[in-house]
């Protein structure tokens, strides 16, 4: 329908910004080392007896190479485009995660993933972004369905659920791909960091799922008990300080 073409045209958009934003920021990262190690060698020969000729001709050139290596930096950061701003309003989580699995019903049919979608029937709605929710969102649910394509053994289900627990809403994704080996479980939060080894984007692991969930005071668990797959256990509170406008 028009609302569901008009929300694939939006996502589009802001998975192209999501990748410039990351290959941008790809590139900070890695130039910013080679700076770091010009900008220490520079101190290093300027505290030298650098009389000779030669010592000044190197610190000289280690100036003009620090001088450049900033102004790239620079150049890159000021082409980092911003994120959309946010709007904050009551929504239902079930609707959110609902429209993301009808945006990606074409991909989960052609990778021959079953999806087992069992939300509370009600739920209380949260103050929060719900751009930045979906996006969340279809994150966590791309990542399951890359990971349960690599795997090609056994059956590929998706099983989502949403509870209220304890005044918060419980969201539990879980997948039967090979699972996050304990090794790098903590580094699947840092930005930069990503499992997949023929991707035409930069990954973000789960550092963007993590910035979102930061806004939101919410939480996030890899259960280390799942054996069958990779479980993702996020918490969301019905209440936030923004919810106190």
């Amino acid at each position: 329908d028009v609302r569901m073409s008009a929300m694939r045209a939006l996502m589009a958009e802001e998975d192209l910004v999501q990748s410039m934003r990351e290959a941008l920021n790809g590139a900070v990262f890695q130039l910013q080392g080679p700076v770091n190690l010009i900008s220490a060698a520079a101190t290093m020969q300027e505290r030298r007896d650098n009389a000779s000729k030669g010592g000044l001709a190197l610190l000289s050139a280690l100036n003009q190479a620090l001088s450049a290596g900033q102004q790239a930096l620079n150049t890159l950061r000021a082409c980092i485009p911003h994120s959309p701003a946010s709007n904050w309003e009551h929504i239902n989580v079930n609707r959110v995660l609902r429209e993301v699995l009808s945006l990606s019903t074409e991909q989960l049919l052609q990778k021959g993933i079953v999806v087992d979608w069992n939300p509370t029937p009600t739920l209380p709605s949260i103050y929060a972004s719900e751009r930045r929710l979906r996006s969340m969102f279809k994150q966590l649910i791309d990542n399951a369905m890359e990971a349960m394509s690599a795997h090609r053994n056994g059956v590929k289900e998706l099983h989502i659920t949403t509870l209220l627990v304890s005044g918060n809403i419980r969201i539990t994704i879980e997948d039967t791909g090979p699972g996050i080996p304990e090794n790098i479980r903590l580094k699947v939060f840092e930005p930069f960091f990503t499992t997949k080894s023929s991707s035409g984007r930069a990954g973000m692991g789960l550092s963007m799922v993590q910035d979102v969930l930061s806004e939101h005071a919410g939480t996030l668990e890899i259960d280390p008990s799942y054996t069958v797959g990779t479980r993702i256990v996020i918490e969301l509170p019905l209440r936030q300080g923004k919810d106190a406008e």
